[in-house]
């Protein structure tokens, strides 16, 4: 029996390896901000983060192969401009990205895109349909959609949010703004901005 002593196998006791604390999201706070300065964006899945590609920043869809945050609205910030935001700036960057989740969520906010659609004048039309026809040279791929499915899904966003932030989107608005807004659309947007702030 002594024999068998030696033939037992002894566990030996390993430490568990301890877990990592997550680092927080250096973003969140800019996301809260934006949905409690604009309520109507609250019930929207949304992520900042950081990335490479064209433009200053790019809205992922949820269901997007490609969103890196899947099931978020992910607004990926690309250029050193946009990466340098904080405060304000950084909060209604997160908000102006976030009009495209709206557009497709909120049927208050698709008819007043529409509306604002069915009031563009023919040079505002002429520069969606450039921007439109550039969109393959820029992203590396031609628009999905047909340009009346594109027009209120993405270059009216732009057109929108370039009023109605223009801190973030500066050289839309005013006299000789890329915009060109009649003041019918003034109005517009004026209520638009008052939608969003939940007045």
């Amino acid at each position: 029996m002594a024999s068998g002593l030696y033939n037992m196998t002894i566990p030996i006791n390993t430490p568990t390896p301890a877990l990592q604390p997550q680092a927080p999201d250096p973003y969140a706070g800019s996301v809260a901000a934006a949905k409690q300065m604009y309520p109507r964006l609250a019930h929207l899945p949304i992520a900042l983060t950081s990335g490479t590609g064209a433009g200053e920043s790019e809205t992922y869809e949820p269901g997007d192969n490609t969103n890196p945050v899947k099931g978020h609205w992910n607004i990926q910030l690309r250029s050193s401009r946009s990466k340098a935001m904080n405060g304000e700036m950084l909060r209604d960057t997160v908000a102006s990205e976030s009009l495209h989740g709206l557009y497709a969520t909120d049927p208050q906010y698709q008819a007043a895109t529409k509306a604002f659609v069915a009031s563009m004048t023919p040079q505002q039309l002429k520069s969606a349909r450039h921007a439109y026809d550039n969109e393959a040279k820029i992203f590396g791929q031609a628009p999905s959609d047909s340009f009346e499915k594109w027009l209120p899904r993405v270059q009216a966003q732009e057109y929108i949010r370039g009023h109605l932030f223009q801190n973030v989107n500066p050289g839309w608005a005013g006299p000789k703004g890329e915009g060109g807004y009649t003041p019918q659309q003034e109005k517009q947007l004026k209520a638009l901005k008052d939608y969003l702030m939940g007045k």
